[in-house]
């Protein structure tokens, strides 16, 4: 594992981070818009059983979205 922010971990070898939750900390990352069922489907196979899909607060400087909650993947 590479440090990053607090609550992000970087997986040598893979290709995506992981997330943990950290009291108090932020994780940079991006929102994505009109994903479909079986897209998130795809996601959660890529993913693995190691991973859960949870709904997370979110902090935006600029956004429409900002204090939706929206879902990511917690490992």
């Amino acid at each position: 594992l590479r440090s990053t922010p607090p609550g992000r971990l970087s997986i040598r070898g893979r290709v995506y981070p992981a997330i943990l939750p950290v009291d108090g900390s932020k994780v940079p990352g991006k929102v994505w818009q009109g994903i479909t069922d079986r897209e998130l489907d795809v996601l959660d196979i890529f993913e693995d059983e190691e991973y859960v899909r949870e709904t997370v607060g979110i902090s935006l400087a600029v956004s429409p979205f900002a204090g939706l909650g929206l879902c990511s993947s917690r490992w």
